[in-house]
Protein backbone atom coordinates (compact mmCIF):
# COMPACT_ATOMS: atom_id res chain seq x y z
CA UNK A 1 0.00 0.00 0.00
CA UNK A 2 1.60 3.51 -0.79
CA UNK A 3 1.27 5.72 2.25
CA UNK A 4 1.86 8.90 0.72
CA UNK A 5 2.72 10.55 -2.86
CA UNK A 6 4.64 13.90 -3.24
CA UNK A 7 6.67 15.22 -6.12
CA UNK A 8 10.17 17.16 -5.91
CA UNK A 9 11.57 19.31 -8.06
CA UNK A 10 12.38 18.85 -11.15
CA UNK A 11 15.38 17.15 -12.78
CA UNK A 12 16.96 16.43 -15.67
CA UNK A 13 15.47 13.72 -17.35
CA UNK A 14 17.29 10.52 -17.19
CA UNK A 15 15.59 8.40 -19.59
CA UNK A 16 17.71 7.11 -22.79
CA UNK A 17 17.58 9.24 -25.78
CA UNK A 18 15.91 12.60 -23.56
CA UNK A 19 17.19 15.56 -24.68
CA UNK A 20 19.74 17.54 -22.50
CA UNK A 21 17.98 20.04 -20.44
CA UNK A 22 14.73 18.19 -20.86
CA UNK A 23 13.02 17.87 -17.21
CA UNK A 24 10.13 15.71 -15.73
CA UNK A 25 9.02 16.01 -12.19
CA UNK A 26 10.46 13.41 -9.78
CA UNK A 27 7.65 11.09 -8.58
CA UNK A 28 8.20 10.07 -4.56
CA UNK A 29 6.15 7.43 -2.78
CA UNK A 30 6.46 6.29 0.80
CA UNK A 31 6.05 2.79 0.11
CA UNK A 32 5.13 -0.18 3.32
CA UNK A 33 8.24 -2.26 3.50
CA UNK A 34 5.91 -5.25 2.96
CA UNK A 35 4.99 -3.92 -0.99
CA UNK A 36 8.72 -3.94 -2.08
CA UNK A 37 10.09 -7.02 -3.51
CA UNK A 38 12.79 -8.33 -4.90
CA UNK A 39 14.27 -7.12 -8.58
CA UNK A 40 13.90 -9.57 -10.92
CA UNK A 41 17.13 -9.67 -12.31
CA UNK A 42 18.68 -9.05 -9.15
CA UNK A 43 19.97 -12.61 -7.53
CA UNK A 44 17.05 -13.32 -4.65
CA UNK A 45 19.86 -13.40 -2.13
CA UNK A 46 20.33 -9.54 -2.37
CA UNK A 47 17.19 -9.38 -0.13
CA UNK A 48 18.40 -12.05 2.53
CA UNK A 49 21.03 -9.45 4.65
CA UNK A 50 23.39 -10.63 7.71
CA UNK A 51 21.81 -9.04 10.81
CA UNK A 52 25.27 -6.99 11.67
CA UNK A 53 25.05 -5.38 8.74
CA UNK A 54 20.93 -4.68 9.06
CA UNK A 55 21.40 -3.25 12.12
CA UNK A 56 24.70 -0.83 10.89
CA UNK A 57 22.34 0.25 8.20
CA UNK A 58 19.60 0.80 11.11
CA UNK A 59 21.52 3.16 13.02
CA UNK A 60 22.63 4.91 10.40
CA UNK A 61 19.16 6.02 9.82
CA UNK A 62 18.25 7.09 12.80
CA UNK A 63 21.34 9.09 13.35
CA UNK A 64 21.26 10.53 9.76
CA UNK A 65 18.15 9.93 8.16
CA UNK A 66 17.49 8.28 4.92
CA UNK A 67 20.35 10.30 2.54
CA UNK A 68 19.44 9.27 -0.98
CA UNK A 69 15.95 7.33 -1.79
CA UNK A 70 15.73 3.58 -3.33
CA UNK A 71 14.47 3.65 -6.74
CA UNK A 72 11.75 1.51 -7.28
CA UNK A 73 9.31 0.70 -10.54
CA UNK A 74 6.08 -0.29 -10.45
CA UNK A 75 5.25 -4.36 -9.59
CA UNK A 76 3.18 -6.02 -11.85
CA UNK A 77 0.45 -6.12 -8.80
CA UNK A 78 -0.98 -3.10 -7.98
CA UNK A 79 0.00 -1.53 -5.02
CA UNK A 80 3.33 -3.32 -5.37
CA UNK A 81 6.57 -2.39 -6.04
CA UNK A 82 10.20 -4.17 -7.72
CA UNK A 83 13.48 -2.16 -5.84
CA UNK A 84 15.65 -1.60 -8.77
CA UNK A 85 18.38 -0.27 -5.90
CA UNK A 86 18.19 -0.08 -2.26
CA UNK A 87 17.93 -3.65 -0.82
CA UNK A 88 20.18 -2.41 2.29
CA UNK A 89 18.60 0.40 2.76
CA UNK A 90 15.05 -1.66 3.13
CA UNK A 91 17.08 -4.19 5.50
CA UNK A 92 17.98 -1.42 7.95
CA UNK A 93 14.34 -0.18 7.99
CA UNK A 94 12.85 -3.75 8.48
CA UNK A 95 15.81 -3.50 11.45
CA UNK A 96 14.10 -0.11 13.04
CA UNK A 97 10.75 -1.76 12.41
CA UNK A 98 11.30 -5.01 13.68
CA UNK A 99 12.80 -2.89 17.22
CA UNK A 100 9.23 -1.25 17.45
CA UNK A 101 10.37 1.89 15.77
CA UNK A 102 7.11 2.48 13.67
CA UNK A 103 7.99 5.30 11.75
CA UNK A 104 10.05 2.99 9.86
CA UNK A 105 6.97 1.13 8.33
CA UNK A 106 7.07 2.99 5.32
CA UNK A 107 9.84 4.20 2.97
CA UNK A 108 10.54 7.40 0.54
CA UNK A 109 10.99 5.56 -2.75
CA UNK A 110 12.08 7.27 -6.05
CA UNK A 111 9.61 5.81 -8.80
CA UNK A 112 11.07 5.11 -11.88
CA UNK A 113 8.68 3.53 -15.01
CA UNK A 114 11.58 1.39 -16.07
CA UNK A 115 11.39 -1.14 -18.54
CA UNK A 116 12.75 -4.40 -18.31
CA UNK A 117 16.04 -4.03 -20.04
CA UNK A 118 16.28 -0.52 -18.06
CA UNK A 119 15.63 -2.24 -15.10
CA UNK A 120 18.33 -4.59 -15.33
CA UNK A 121 21.06 -2.11 -15.40
CA UNK A 122 19.84 0.10 -12.77
CA UNK A 123 21.00 -2.17 -10.16
CA UNK A 124 23.77 0.23 -8.22
CA UNK A 125 25.52 -1.10 -4.95
CA UNK A 126 24.73 0.55 -1.54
Amino acid sequence: MVVSIKKRGLKLSETPGAKRGEAKPELILHIELNHLLPNPYQPATRFQVDPETARRFGRSFQEHGLIQLPVVRPGKEKDYFEIGDGWLRRAGYLFNLDNGLTDYASMPCQVKNLTDQQASVERRHD
